[in-house]
């Protein structure tokens, strides 16, 4: 059986960082799209672009090839090993999406976008991501 195909698209936003901030996850699979995202009180810009990966991820009901499109290197880094995890909040979260990666079953790439450069799934989540944000900010 074919596995399906997923592009998700992620981004975070912070009201300060740290301060109020939210994530968004828009996933793309064939002619199907699917908005997702929630806010912390309490968060940094990091943080809320890894939340955005792992919600993205944990949606997936079965195993799938994914893509995962975000404008953060650094989170890139953190999940494919190539920089260290110094902050516990950073490790955690890199450790949760591993899991749901790994008991999932998913394959997963990541593709770093530039922020604000007119991808249309990274320009979405970016404004669902400060929408969020500033929900949670008043």
């Amino acid at each position: 059986m074919k596995r399906p195909v997923v592009s998700i698209y992620t981004d975070g936003s912070c009201l300060g960082n740290p301060g109020p901030g939210g994530y968004a996850a828009v996933l793309i699979s064939g002619n199907k799209q699917k908005s997702i995202g929630g806010s912390h009180p309490h968060s940094t810009n990091n943080l809320m672009e890894l939340w955005a990966i792992w919600a993205g991820i944990h949606e997936l009901m079965v195993p799938c090839d994914v893509t995962v499109v975000t404008d953060s290197l650094l989170s890139i880094k953190w999940l494919t090993g190539v920089n260290k995890r110094k902050d516990p909040s950073i490790s955690q979260m890199c450790e949760n999406i591993e899991a749901e990666i790994l008991t999932g079953g998913h394959k997963v790439t990541f593709e770093k976008v530039g922020a604000h450069t007119g991808n249309p799934g990274n320009e979405f989540a970016n404004r669902l991501a400060v929408l969020l944000a500033n929900k949670q900010d008043a």
